[in-house]
């Protein structure tokens, strides 16, 4: 009994430092909480998420293969989290299995199919390791994908697209350049609320740039690969703002973007300070954000945002270099 409640004690404790993101803290309290009980599933998934959000997915995989061994009724996102990280130290044959079971037990979630399907052509094409996602894979998830199908306001984002918003309305930016535009969504927003400013938007997937062009007719969108120059030339340096989120997680080349981008450009970015399926890196403070970036952006700001699932996303802005 006595190790019971030193493991819920140390469970809590956990808890408590990870809501204000002392994950340092948390991680040495969930060790503590599995050393007084080994067994405790709920202390083995929590010590996992910190530990996915610092990317130490072999430990992940160890503790999550632990936790599904305990629990023989295993929710379907535990299979999730642990391919996730499979995928990630390239273990990607195990990693479809544990997405196919996590199918078999939710066949509804259809971001689960699309992943599988990248692994699947990830494996025939002699990947190692997982490596940047496809553009037919993000195909997939916006053609299968309910929240994608929703309006610009009904998003968790919408906090942050209402800051980035109220920023280019102060700066007199005349046009915004959206790279990773996706379905739309932003746009919808950005223009209900800016309908005076030119709006272009830039996605590698088809599909979402189809699903934009139906959603908001007015504006305009590229089906392009974002390190080709060719909707760059007409840019304004001066006048133009560029808007980037949840985008630099994804590709391999984040910083030579940036680079590529002109100089003198207002610029609006977001990263996450979660790991998923297709993110190559997270961050887990604005400190991080500067340091990755701060080289590419003068005047730089990092502001963050909660989430309901109680993870952030960061926002830095600032003039491109």
């Amino acid at each position: 009994m006595y190790s019971n409640e030193l493991g819920l004690a140390e469970i809590q404790k956990g808890q408590r430092a990870e809501a204000i993101g002392n994950f340092g803290v948390a991680e040495k309290a969930y060790r503590g909480a599995i050393e007084a009980s080994p067994d405790s599933v709920k202390a083995l998934v929590l010590l996992s998420r910190i530990l996915s959000h610092q990317r130490r997915h072999e430990e992940v995989v160890g503790l999550m293969r632990k936790a599904i061994s305990i629990k023989s009724d295993a929710p379907a996102n535990w299979y999730v989290k642990l391919g996730v990280s499979l995928a990630a130290t390239g273990q990607l044959t195990e990693a479809i299995g544990a997405y196919d079971r996590a199918i078999e037990l939710d066949p509804e979630k259809s971001a689960w199919s699309a992943a599988v399907a990248e692994l699947r052509r990830q494996k025939i094409g002699g990947a190692q390791d997982f490596v940047q996602t496809s553009a037919v894979f993000y195909n997939d998830l916006y053609a299968a994908s309910e929240k994608y199908m929703r309006g610009g306001d009904e998003t968790v984002y919408l906090p942050m697209w209402q800051r980035i918003t109220e920023l280019i309305g102060q700066q007199e930016v005349a046009e915004v350049l959206d790279l990773g535009c996706g379905p739309g969504q932003f746009a919808e927003f950005f223009l209900a609320c800016l309908p005076g400013i030119r709006y272009r938007g830039v996605d590698i997937s088809q599909v979402a740039i189809d699903q934009a062009r139906r959603r908001v007719p007015p504006a305009e969108f590229i089906c392009a690969d974002i390190f080709a120059s060719d909707w760059l030339i007409e840019l304004d340096e001066v006048k133009a703002g560029v808007v980037c989120t949840e985008v630099l997680e994804h590709i391999e080349r984040d910083q030579d973007l940036l680079k590529l981008l002109p100089a003198g450009a207002p610029i609006y970015c977001s990263v996450p300070s979660f790991h998923a399926f297709g993110h190559l890196r997270t961050f887990f403070s604005p400190q991080q954000v500067m340091e990755r970036y701060e080289a590419y952006v003068s005047n730089m700001v990092v502001e963050a945002f909660p989430l309901p699932s109680k993870q952030q996303l960061f926002l830095f802005h600032g003039i491109l270099r």
